[in-house]
C-alpha cells in the first residue's frame, strides 16, 4: 500500500470557518447522536440512490481487534508529530496509543452513486468535494433542504474522537475507489519552532498525497487494500457501489446498539420498508457480530405497521385519502390518511434510563401522524387531538411532489430536518406550509369520520400572518397561470379585460399609517389609452353589502403604484406603462373580500 499524507489544514489567506464551527452548526440538536447520524446516513442514502437499483443500508456495530486494530492505529497515528497541534488539544492520539480494541459504528450503503467527482474542491463541486470540504453546499439533488453542513457535522459527533474513516466507491463507470479519513479538532497555532504563528483549522485528513495546501484520496487498488485491512465490505459489483464510514469509538454502548438501532431505524425510517409494487423501496440491515439481519415491519413494533397503513393510502394521492392545504390551489399541497390504532398494544418500556426510547412518544395515547415530504422519510411526529371521544388512531400527512410544495416544505425545515417551521418562511412558501399544518385537524376528522369538535379562538383581531393566509387562499392562483380574479368585472368592460388586465392577484398585507392593507399585483396589457377602475367590498355569502353588520367598516380603495414606484391616491387609474401595478386597499377587521379591476373606458386621442 502506498504510504498516507497527514494533511493538517491551515487557515486561508482570506480566513474561513474553523473545524469548531461545522460542529456548531449543529447546535443543540434535539436528539441524540446516533439518532441523528442514522436518520442523516439514510436520507444521504436516498438521495444518491442509482436509477434502476434498490439502495441498501447496512448498519454494523463492532469492534477492531488484531490487524484490523493495527491497520486503524496506523493509519491515524501517521504524521502526527509534523502537524504542530497541541498535546492538549490532540484528543485522538491518546485513545489510540491506550487501547488494543477499537470500537467502532460503521454505516455502509449500496446501490448508490458514492463520492465521485474531482477530489480537487477548486476544479468542481463534486459529490466527493461537498462530503468532504464544503460546507454550506446545497444537498446533492438540490431540493432537500441540507445546506448547512449538518450531515457531516453529525458523523462527526457521533464519534468521541471526532473522527471519520470513508471508503467509497462511485457508481461512475471507469470512477476509480477511494479512501480518505478526516478529524475535526480545535483550531489551533503550530507549535512548530519553524512555523510559528502558523494558524490551522483543525481540521485534519488523511489520503494520498498532496502539498501544504492540500489533499487527495487514496485512489484505485490501494484503497481497496486499506478498505480490506480494515474489514469494509467489498465493493466488485456495479450494485455495490456506495459509501463505508467507520465511526469510531462511537456515542454508543455496544450492548445496547443491539435493541437501540434498530429501534431508530424503524421509528425514522419505516416508510422505506412499505413496498411499492411488491418491493421495498429500500433495504435495511443490522450487524452486531453476529451476521447480518434484514430489518422488516414484521419484527417492529405492531404501531408501524399502522402509520404503514395509512400511508399506502396516501399514496394514492386520491379518495380516500384527503387533500389538505390553500383552498385557492387547484391541488392539495399534502394528503393525510388514517388507520384505527385500538389494538395496538406496546412492550415494557426499558428499565435503563440511558437507553432512548422512540416509542415513548406514543405510550400516552394514539394520536399521531408521521408528518413526511414526498421522499418518504419521516420528519417528525405531531400530536393532533381530535376530542376526548376519538378513538385512537395513527397517520400521515404526506406532501406533494409539485416543485413549489417540495421547495417550500424543504425551506421549512431546521437544520435537522425534524419539523416543519413556516414563521422561517414568506409569500406563498410560508402559506403552503402554514395552511397545511392548520388543516391537518379537519383532514384526520373527515377520514375518520370523527364529528369535528370546535375550537374557541380569541376575541383579538387576526395577526398579518394569519390574515395573510386566509387572503393568499382568496386571491393568489395556486398554478401560477396569471389568470383574473374570479370574483371581480361586471359590465361591457369585464369582457376585455382578459386582454388587457391580468389580476389582481393578492401580494401580501401591510401596515400603512396604521392602516392594514392588502397589495395586490395587477398586470396591464393595453396599447391605447385606458382608465382602470378598482373596487373592492366585503364578500357575503348569500347575501350583499347592503346587509352588512353595523359594525363592519367596509374596505376602500387607497391607491396604485406605478412600475417606477410613484404613488397614486384614489381607485382609478390611466396606465402610461405596459407593466405591473400594485393596487393597494385598506380595510378594517377581519373578512373576506372581492377586489375587481375593471376598464372605466378608452380616452381617444
Amino acid at each position: 500500500m502506498s504510504p498516507v499524507f497527514r494533511f493538517a489544514e491551515p487557515v486561508s489567506p482570506s480566513g474561513g470557518l474553523q473545524a469548531q464551527g461545522l460542529v456548531n452548526l449543529l447546535g443543540a440538536p434535539p436528539m441524540d447522536p446516533i439518532t441523528l447520524v442514522l436518520r442523516e446516513a439514510a436520507q444521504n442514502a436516498w438521495d444518491a440512490r442509482c436509477a434502476g437499483l434498490t439502495p441498501r443500508m447496512l448498519v454494523r456495530v463492532r469492534t477492531l481487534a488484531g490487524d484490523q486494530g493495527i491497520a486503524l492505529r496506523r493509519l491515524l497515528l501517521t504524521g502526527t508529530e509534523v502537524t504542530g497541534e497541541p498535546r492538549s488539544l490532540d484528543h485522538l492520539t491518546p485513545r489510540l496509543s491506550e487501547v488494543d480494541e477499537i470500537p467502532v459504528l460503521e454505516i455502509c450503503d449500496f446501490g448508490t452513486e458514492g463520492l465521485g467527482g474531482s477530489p480537487d474542491p477548486v476544479r468542481e463541486s463534486s459529490r466527493f468535494v461537498r462530503f468532504f470540504f464544503d460546507i454550506g453546499s446545497p444537498h446533492f439533488d438540490g431540493s432537500t433542504g441540507g445546506t448547512y453542513g449538518f450531515g457531516r457535522a453529525s458523523l462527526y459527533l457521533a464519534s468521541a474522537v471526532r473522527t471519520i474513516v470513508v471508503d467509497t466507491q462511485p457508481a461512475a463507470s471507469g470512477s476509480p475507489r477511494r479512501f480518505m479519513a478526516c478529524r475535526l479538532g480545535a483550531s489551533y497555532v503550530s507549535e512548530r519552532t519553524e512555523n510559528r504563528g502558523n494558524r490551522h483549522t483543525g481540521r485534519h485528513f488523511w489520503g494520498a498525497s498532496g502539498s501544504e495546501r492540500s489533499v487527495l484520496p487514496i485512489e484505485g487498488r490501494d484503497a481497496e487494500q486499506f478498505a480490506a485491512a480494515l474489514g469494509l465490505p467489498r465493493r466488485s459489483q456495479p450494485s455495490e457501489s456506495g459509501t463505508s464510514i467507520i465511526i469510531p469509538w462511537p456515542e454508543l454502548d455496544p450492548e445496547a446498539a443491539r435493541h437501540f438501532v434498530p429501534d431508530i431505524l424503524y421509528h425514522h425510517l419505516w416508510p422505506k420498508l412499505v413496498p411499492v409494487d411488491g418491493a421495498v423501496p429500500m433495504e435495511l440491515w443490522v450487524d452486531f457480530g453476529s451476521g447480518e439481519q434484514l430489518l422488516s415491519l414484521s419484527r417492529a413494533s405492531p404501531v408501524y405497521e399502522g402509520f404503514a397503513a395509512a400511508l399506502a393510502t396516501a399514496r394514492r394521492r386520491c379518495s380516500p385519502a384527503i387533500g389538505i392545504g390553500p383552498k385557492n390551489r387547484r391541488n392539495p399541497t399534502a394528503h393525510v390518511a388514517a388507520c384505527p390504532a385500538g389494538h395496538i398494544r406496546f412492550d415494557e418500556k426499558p428499565g435503563d434510563p440511558e437507553f432512548p426510547d422512540p416509542i415513548d412518544v406514543f405510550r400516552n395515547g394514539l394520536s399521531h401522524v408521521a408528518l413526511m415530504r414526498a421522499s418518504e422519510l419521516v420528519v417528525t411526529y405531531k400530536h393532533v387531538d381530535l376530542g376526548a371521544d376519538a378513538p385512537p388512531w395513527v397517520g400521515v400527512v404526506l406532501a406533494d411532489a409539485a416543485p413549489d410544495v417540495a421547495s417550500a416544505f424543504a425551506a421549512a425545515e431546521p437544520p435537522a430536518h425534524d419539523d416543519w417551521n413556516p414563521a422561517k418562511l414568506k409569500g406563498a412558501a410560508g402559506t403552503i406550509v402554514r395552511m397545511t399544518l392548520k388543516r391537518i385537524r379537519e383532514g384526520i376528522q373527515e377520514f375518520l369520520g370523527v364529528k369535528p369538535t370546535s375550537i374557541v379562538a380569541g376575541t383579538d383581531a387576526p395577526s398579518l400572518v394569519d390574515a395573510a393566509d386566509y387572503f393568499s387562499e382568496q386571491f393568489i392562483s395556486g398554478d401560477g397561470s396569471g389568470a383574473g380574479h374570479p370574483g371581480g368585472g361586471g359590465g361591457g368592460g369585464s369582457s376585455r379585460r382578459p386582454r388587457i388586465v391580468m389580476g389582481p392577484a393578492f401580494v401580501g398585507l401591510d401596515q400603512l399609517n396604521g392602516l392594514t392593507v392588502a397589495r395586490y399585483r395587477v398586470h396591464y396589457e393595453g396599447r391605447g389609452e385606458h382608465t382602470l377602475v378598482a373596487s373592492a367590498s366585503v364578500a357575503i355569502e348569500g347575501g350583499s353589502a347592503a346587509e352588512l353588520p353595523s359594525d363592519i367598516e367596509p374596505p376602500e380603495i387607497v391607491g396604485w403604484k406605478d412600475p417606477a414606484g410613484s404613488f397614486r391616491e384614489g381607485p382609478c387609474l390611466r396606465p402610461n406603462a405596459v407593466g405591473s401595478y400594485e393596487l393597494i386597499v385598506g380595510f378594517k377587521g377581519s373578512y373576506a373580500m372581492t377586489v375587481a379591476v375593471d376598464i372605466g373606458g378608452v380616452v381617444h386621442g
